[in-house]
């Protein structure tokens, strides 16, 4: 199968009826193009420059992932990452995709923060690890832990390929390095730090504690496209109506109490709800609770400081 009879029979396929997605023509072509660059090696350009390139594998293995992607399942499943902070993180089934939104909260964190000091950071709800790798390498003197409830999720973030991150920690042998902890507890849980995973951390203080914790409602879901829905983990995307804040109002009661003096709490939060997030942790206790937006102007972060 040549670049070109690749490119038209995904188009052909992900654009028809039979395909739950309804993408567009542009969404397909970008998809195409992502599987032949991630799968193949093969540059975008190659539509154009040579079409009539052959691409590896089956005729049967492209038509079985065509028919994934009809089928509703995510490109990065299929291809088994996803870029983010300029590294790629393993995902699957069980694991909520990184989303461009959360590179900006890491940045947040980078651009506010001495990346030179030795800080210790925690990263509550933490997926993939995709927060808690990324600042382990950003700032590379600090000891940076993560949890969640997740086994499929800490699987993922447990076994994320190190050399990729941080080359320098495999070429020095991991000398003066530690690369994040990750610890199975529900945030949720009334014992949180003192249950038998996090009771070594539970005298520990934090520089920085951050989260992208569930925060879309219940009421929100037929708004939400059926790659996402059907496959990504509900429990990583939802809280209930009545509840929006709930996540939000328990990690940072917890992190009151262990984070340092001028310690900071961040937050990826639902834009609907921004501004009442800042209002919580004020409530709560923190100072300079401030709104933070995203590329887009929307309010999609919020961050604090501990008195």
């Amino acid at each position: 199968m040549t670049v070109k009879e690749f490119t038209e029979e995904l188009i052909k396929e992900v654009i028809s009826s039979e395909c739950r997605m309804n993408y567009s023509v542009a969404e397909a072509k970008s998809l195409a193009n992502r599987l032949l660059l991630d799968l193949c090696d093969i540059p975008n350009h190659t539509l154009v420059s040579e079409p009539d390139r052959e691409i590896p594998f089956s005729t049967a293995f492209w038509s079985d992932v065509i028919s994934r992607l009809k089928n509703g399942e995510p490109v990065q499943y299929i291809i088994g990452f996803e870029k983010f902070c300029g590294e790629k993180f393993n995902v699957g089934k069980g694991v909520l995709i990184p989303r461009p939104e959360t590179e900006e909260l890491v940045s947040l964190i980078v651009f506010s923060n001495n990346s030179q000091r030795r800080l210790k950071i925690m990263d509550v709800c933490t997926g993939s690890g995709c927060i808690a790798w990324s600042l382990w390498k950003l700032f590379p003197l600090s000891e940076v832990y993560a949890c969640d409830k997740s086994l499929d999720a800490l699987h993922y973030a447990e076994n994320q390929k190190i050399e990729r991150i941080r080359p320098d920690f495999v070429k020095e042998g991991g000398l003066d390095y530690n690369p994040p902890k990750f610890y199975k507890t529900d945030v949720l849980d009334p014992a949180f730090f003192k249950t038998d995973d996090l009771a070594e951390l539970a005298d520990i203080k934090f520089d920085i504690i951050v989260s992208n914790p569930p925060y879309i409602t219940e009421k929100e879901k037929p708004e939400i496209r059926c790659n996402v829905l059907d496959f990504e983990p509900s429990e990583a995307l939802f809280v209930p109506d009545a509840m929006p804040l709930l996540f939000y109002r328990k990690i940072a009661e917890m992190a009151l109490e262990h984070l340092n003096p001028d310690g900071r709490i961040y937050f990826e939060v639902n834009e609907q709800y921004a501004h009442e997030v800042a209002a919580l942790l004020g409530e709560i206790g923190f100072l300079q609770p401030q709104v933070v937006t995203d590329i887009s102007n929307r309010p999609r972060f919020v961050r604090a400081v501990k008195f």
